[in-house]
């Protein structure tokens, strides 16, 4: 009987699964090159595609004990932080106190001369706020950049 003989390059050669892995793995770095050199105000879903790359990537490479782990990990924090982030947006929506003496809107980044998409929507919020209030002083704040 004669063995099999596996070349030696066997461990090279990427298989169907991996292949996918990779492919989908360059895809999310692609959108996450994308939207952190492209996209003003998305820096975010940069990391959040970065992260996800990563992860593909690493799941293809781990055994399967580590690929339960890994899971494991990822369940984890999505149930921590999906109640998280649910309140922050909830938050976020914010109500109107008519009348009020003063008004303060926080900062945020600044691409060169140009406001972030926050900036952008903070200061347009604070605009119509004080069509609406003329009395209302209004205080900026941040200032780097």
């Amino acid at each position: 009987m004669e063995s099999s003989k596996i070349p030696k390059n066997e461990h090279l050669i990427l298989h169907r699964p991996a292949r996918a892995a990779v492919i989908l793995s360059a895809a999310f770095l692609t959108a996450a090159v994308f939207f952190r050199f492209f996209m003003v105000g998305y820096r975010f879903i940069a990391l959040v595609a970065l992260a996800i790359s990563a992860f593909i990537l690493l799941f293809g490479c781990l055994s399967k004990r580590g690929r339960a782990a890994l899971c494991a990990l990822a369940a984890a924090w999505m149930i921590v932080f999906t109640p998280v982030e649910a309140r922050v947006v909830r938050a976020a929506k914010g109500t109107d106190l008519p009348g009020a003496d003063c008004l303060i809107v926080l900062g945020a980044g600044v691409n060169g001369t140009t406001p972030s998409k926050s900036l952008l929507y903070r200061l347009d919020a604070a605009l119509s706020y004080l069509e609406e209030n003329p009395d209302c002083v209004a205080v900026l704040s941040g200032g780097r950049g």
